[in-house]
Order: C-alpha cells, then structure tokens, then sequence
C-alpha cells in the first residue's frame, strides 16, 4: 500500500492499453482469453481471443481433424485486423465462403494475425508455433509501402560480403539468413509472469503500482539493436550503413536462395524482402505447407490517385519458389469502380469489413484458378468476378455496422468522388466532394480533388483556388500538385504564378522529364523560344526520343532560328513515327526555305 500510494503521488500511471503480451518468440502477441472493446480511426469494434493467442472467430485444436483441409493466415494489422470484429475479418470470410462453396469438403481457416508483424514476425511465428496447426496452405501479405518503413535491423545473416566489381557494380553474397527479434528474454519473463497473478485484470484499471511495474517490463522487452550480438551473425541494417554505394550502382545477389542479377539501388530493400520470403517459403515447404502470398494496394491506388514503382515490391527470383503470388490492385479497383462500396477506413489501408468480404472473395477464386485446394470438381474453369446485384449486395451488406459512420465521417462520398473524377462524371464528383468538404472529411486531400475537378471543367480560376488552398492545408505537395496549380495559373493568364509553381516542380523532381517538357511549353507560349529550347534539351536527355520533346526543341529551334537543330529533330520524329503530321509539315518547310 506504500508502494501503491508512493507511485501515485509521485509517478501516476495513465491506463493504457494492455491486450497485448510476449509470447511465440516475439513482443507483440495477443494475451490469451480477452474480450476488449476498441476503438480504430473512430469505429468502435470487438477483440476476442482464444486459449490460443488468436483472434478466432472458432476454436481450433492444433490437431487437424481428419480430411481437413486448413489455412492458416498470418499477418500484421490487416489480418489482424483493426476496425472490425472477429466476424468481419478476411480468415472469417475466407472460412465462409469454402464451406458455403463446398458443402462436402471439412475446410478450417485459422487467423493468426496481429498488430506490427511484418515477415520477420511471420516466420517468427510460424517456427514456433504455427507449425502446429500443420496447415495445408499459408497465406501471407504485403501492402503497399511496406517495404520503406520495414525494420531490416531484424535481419541477420552468418556471413556478408560486398564486392566492388567495376564503377557501378556490385556483387553481394549473403548466406546464413535469420530473422533476430532483439527479445529481452528476462523482460519477457516477467511481462507474462505479471500478467498471469491473481486478479491481474481486475487490478490493472485501479493500480498504478501494477501499471508502473508493466510498463517498465514492456520498455524493456526489446534489446538494444545497435549493440554488438553475442553470436556471429551480422546484423544487416548495420551493415548497409558502412558500405560505399550510390544511387548509380546495379546489384548482383548471391543468396542461398538463387541469384537475383542487376537490380537498381532504388530495388536494394525490394530484393532484401525478397530474400527472406524465400527463407520464409523453405521454412512452409519443410512442413509441407504451401504459400498464398497477397499484395495488398493502399486506397490512393485503389482509387487511382497514386501508384507505386515495382522497385517497391517484392518479387520472385532463382528457382521454383514454391509462391503463389496475388496482387489485389487491378481487382480491388474494378470493383470500386462498378460498387461504390468504401473497401477501406478513412485515411488507412485497414479494410472495412467490405474490404475483407471482397478480399476473401477474390482469394478463393485464385484457390480454385491455382488448384491450391483439394481436388473439387470444378477447378478447371473460375468465371471472373463482376459485381452483380448479389455480390454488390453481399458485400455492401458486409458494412452494414459502420455505413452510416462512414457517411456522417464524409468518407463515402470522398470515394463517389473520387470515382466519379475517373469517369468523367464531374458534375456527379463535384457533387460529392462537396458533401465530404461539409462533413470535414480530411479537408486538404478533398480540397485538392475538387481543384482536379474544376480544372478538368476548364474553370481554372476555381482550379487554382481549392488547389491553393489544399496546400495552404499543408496538402503533402508533389511536382503533380505544383503542375495542375501552375496550369492552372496558365491558363487564367496568372504568368508569373504559373511559372513560379512550374519552377517548384522541377525542384521538386529535377529527374522527371515531363517537368521540363511541362516548362518548356509553357515558355514556348510565351514566345520566349530560346528558354523553352533549354527546357526541351533538359527534357531530351533525361528521355531521349520522346517525341513531344522533339517537337518542342524542333518548333523552338526553327523560332531561334537553329535550323539544322529543328530539321534532326524532325528526322528523330519521323523514324520514331512516320506519320507525324507536324514533324511532315516542318519538314517540308524547311526544304522549301532551303530552295528559296
């Protein structure tokens, strides 16, 4: 009681959240048998868990019964999963779906998902525990922007060497991989010890005293990643710091598992990820169990306001990997297109149920087209998947807890706009935008869609304004935001505007060429013809052969007066493009001028 009244006095404990423990190897577990009410991005929901650290929705033996087939979905947040309760999770929809399809046939799916897992946890996971649900297929994802904010300090390799093979060329073998935790095992201990004493959940909202002593254990649960291992594996992220590459450099991988030959600097992470979901592959085919790997899109691709490079992505390499890979993107954003139904929260990439009803969907039809289950009768042929009245009602049905939240959010009519801007629908999507702005739904973003929508209307001064005004929200600005505004200004003859917020562009992506070429015509239009040429050259080199580019540094050469400059660059054109109209025409020109 001394210690209690001690601690409130002079070191108060706030509650906070504590559904989760250290188990299976790892510091992020679900505590076993809790029944908590949550809230994420606003949306209220349910976690339960059972004996077994799971988020089930169903009680699962690690014994598989006879003639069972069994899945066994590993993940972080997205499986885990944020917002929804454990009858509105992929796994859940997943395991409805087989047994509706195929009434015969014994099919349990097993969600093993959690908050913060990545593949490091994954395999972490699986080798300690997974196993033992002897699952006949795993199913694992990726979602976009993974790979830039993974933690590769959890990757460890027996034995690193890099190699300098010519100006831009590296060799690199790494052998041994191991994925380390970095556990406190003692921490760890006594997380669990504390959490299992009598009346420990009846004590925790009330004592500051059991509060101060958890999250000094929770503090503790991982070890220093910068201090030297007591093994003779190298940590990898350590590594990478000291070794002399650029971005010029292409890389050769020598691995335990296959070679990957010239991939970019900007691939370095890509082709890490990709290494360690071969090991994490081995280890699954050593228990005979197959791998569904998914790439999970943001809702900004979904919705076709961004896109992200290959470079960003894991991808397969050497021999058979015994992956079978889904990417969700084309799929998912045919269906928002035809259903109008939000598959995400507000601002994440968590899906709603909908996203995970859909989602499930999708994955058992690619179980069927890869002939991943067990033999059924109708594997040979999946038709594809459209959303027709039933589907479109099932998976709008799907949300039906949370329709209304996301309306009075602003969320759902964000996304009718958004849509409705990509069908040329622009009344409908000024309409909504509207709507979602009145509903105060992420007010900069909104305030940029409606700047799209009016410029594709050709009412630029009302472009320029709601893209100004976005910004001056402190909209995330990127050359695409700073050239709308500056064609914008263009055209409502703001010269100086336009020109200043074209200049951004560039210095905001100098190795874009569609910057320059963007510059060059604007400077073209104002006559000052030898600006422009300087922009198109500039445009030129970082992409040779373009041939809007040419017609930019022809028609700028002819006006300067660099005839034999215009009449290569018209020759360039008529080889890339025969029939180029302009590049006849100032041919011609030129010949006739020369005859004169």
């Amino acid at each position: 009681m001394i210690l209690e009244v001690s601690v409130r006095i002079l070191k108060p404990q706030p509650v906070f959240e504590n559904h989760t423990t250290s188990n299976f190897g790892l510091p992020t577990a679900f505590r076993p048998n809790i029944e908590v009410e949550k809230t994420f991005e606003g949306f209220p929901h349910q976690i339960k868990t059972d004996n077994k650290h799971l988020r089930s929705f169903q009680e699962h033996s690690y014994k598989k019964p006879d003639d069972t087939y069994r899945i066994l979905c590993i993940g972080g947040s997205i499986f885990a999963a944020s917002g929804v309760n454990n009858n509105e999770t992929f796994a859940y929809f997943l395991d409805r779906e087989l047994k509706k399809r195929f009434p015969e046939k014994k099919f349990e799916v097993i969600n093993a998902g959690k908050n913060l897992w990545e593949l490091a946890e994954f395999y972490t996971y699986f080798s300690n525990e997974g196993y033992k649900y002897e699952p006949d297929l795993t199913v694992v994802y990726f979602h976009s922007g993974e790979i830039s904010t993974m933690d590769f300090s959890k990757i460890e390799f027996y034995d690193i060497k890099f190699k300098r093979l010519a100006d831009h060329q590296i060799e690199l073998s790494l052998h041994g991989l191991n994925f380390n935790q970095h556990l406190n095992t003692s921490s760890a201990i006594a997380l669990n010890f504390l959490q299992n004493i009598p009346l420990y959940d009846t004590l925790f909202p009330t004592s500051h005293l059991l509060r101060f002593i958890e999250n000094y254990f929770r503090n503790n649960l991982i070890r220093d990643k910068t201090l030297p291992n007591n093994n003779s594996k190298k940590n990898l992220e350590q590594s990478m710091e000291t070794w002399n590459w650029n971005m010029n450099d292409t890389i050769h991988w020598k691995t335990d598992y296959g070679e990957i030959i010239n991939s970019s600097f900007r691939q370095k992470e890509a082709a890490l990820y990709s290494i360690a979901l071969k090991k994490f592959a081995n280890l699954l085919n050593t228990s005979k169990s197959k791998l569904l790997f998914l790439t999970i899109p943001s809702p900004k691709e979904i919705l076709k306001l961004e896109s992200y490079s290959n470079d960003f992505k894991p991808f397969p390499f050497g021999d058979k990997d015994n992956i079978t890979w889904f990417d969700l993107l084309d799929t998912f954003t045919k269906m928002q297109y035809e259903s109008l139904i939000p598959f995400n929260f507000p601002n994440v990439i968590h899906w709603t149920p909908a996203g995970h009803r859909l989602a499930a969907q999708l994955t058992l039809n690619t179980l069927i087209k890869e002939k991943l289950l067990p033999s059924i009768d109708d594997t040979s042929e999946v038709p594809p998947i459209t959303m027709n009245q039933n589907l479109t009602h099932s998976i709008s049905n799907a949300n039906k807890r949370i329709s209304k939240q996301l309306e009075t959010k602003g969320y759902a009519y964000f996304v009718k706009g958004v849509v409705n801007i990509n069908l040329n629908q622009l009344d409908l999507a000024e309409k909504f935008l509207k709507i979602s702005l009145e509903k105060s739904f992420n007010v900069k973003e909104t305030l940029w869609q409606l700047g799209r929508v009016y410029f594709f209307k050709r009412d630029f001064k009302n472009a320029a304004t709601f893209i100004q005004r976005a910004i001056d929200k402190n909209l995330r600005t990127t050359d695409t935001v700073y050239t709308l505004l500056a064609k914008s200004f263009f055209n409502f003859k703001n010269i100086s505007e336009a020109e200043l917020n074209f200049q951004k562009a560039i210095d905001y992506y100098p190795s874009n060429y569609i910057n320059h070429l963007n510059y060059g015509k604007m400077l073209f239009f104002q006559n000052r013809f030898s600006d422009a040429l300087n922009a198109f050259e500039r445009a030129n080199v970082l992409f040779p052969k373009n041939v809007d580019t040419l017609l930019g540094i022809a028609s700028s050469s002819l006006r300067v007066e660099k005839n034999k400059k215009a009449l290569e660059a018209f020759k360039i054109i008529l080889q890339i493009d025969p029939k180029n109209t302009p590049a006849q025409k100032g041919l011609e020109y030129l010949k006739t001028k020369k005859a004169r």
